[in-house]
């Protein structure tokens, strides 16, 4: 059922390579059953931005140029970026000359650079742990690079990202974690509690073709929320 005027929309950009299709299916789940609660349901909706269901199979430009027209990671209240054993495809921005390792890495990016200068978008980042052995040496190389930029005395990223090993794993985690992170940011009376337990595990249909740590809230500040009405690998 679609939100009333009176309910605020909240758009979650969920950032991530083709590896992670299960864990892409978990945030949505996750997004409706904490659209059920009570304290949630009354004032917000949490709408889940999927390049996969957002974007028209348009031509004519680069793949990320066109998700970018249809999604905005500026225009998003929570970013959550999610890395395995793929980086992805390289692109070079047609208009900044800028090279990226892939989509993921320029959402991330545009996210995190835009929360440092304004305090939002907010930006989960998370790392699946588990096996992977259909994995492309070259690739896993390059997550692992991309982590590394975290580490050090004068890391290019500062924040902290949390691991997982499986999709329940995941699924349980994110619930608490953008629960958590309403009941502290947005204006309303949201208070996580053992009243709301994650609710079973639904099992994910999505069927992959291949094939413990910290969450990263960049620059959070507490200025008040502004929630803007308005990916490929």
């Amino acid at each position: 059922m679609p939100p009333s005027e009176m309910v605020r929309r909240v758009p979650i950009f969920v950032s991530s390579p083709s590896d992670l299709l299960a864990e892409r299916a978990a945030v949505g789940l996750v997004l409706e059953k904490l659209n059920q609660l009570s304290t949630i349901k009354a004032l917000y909706h949490l709408e889940p931005l999927l390049y996969e269901y957002e974007v028209l199979p348009e031509q004519g430009d680069f793949a990320q140029m066109i998700v970018d027209r249809y999604m905005q990671v500026q225009d998003s209240y929570l970013v959550i970026c999610m890395l395995w054993a793929r980086m992805g495809t390289p692109f070079v921005h047609p208009r900044t000359g800028e090279l990226f390792q892939s989509g993921t890495e320029y959402e991330f990016n545009t996210a995190y650079q835009t929360n440092l200068a304004s305090g939002k978008p907010y930006l989960f980042l998370y790392r699946k742990t588990g096996s992977a052995p259909q994995a492309d040496a070259d690739q896993k190389a390059k997550v692992d690079v991309f982590f590394q930029q975290f580490v050090g005395a004068k890391p290019r990223f500062k924040g902290l990202y949390k691991s997982f090993e499986s999709t329940s794993e995941f699924e349980e985690m994110l619930f608490h974690h953008i629960e958590k992170l309403l009941s502290k940011y947005l204006p309303s009376p949201i208070q996580p509690s053992s009243d709301h337990p994650m609710p079973a595990t639904v099992h994910s249909t999505v069927k992959i073709k291949k094939a413990k740590g910290n969450t990263i809230i960049s620059g959070v500040n507490n200025s008040t929320i502004n929630i803007n009405q308005k990916e490929e690998d």
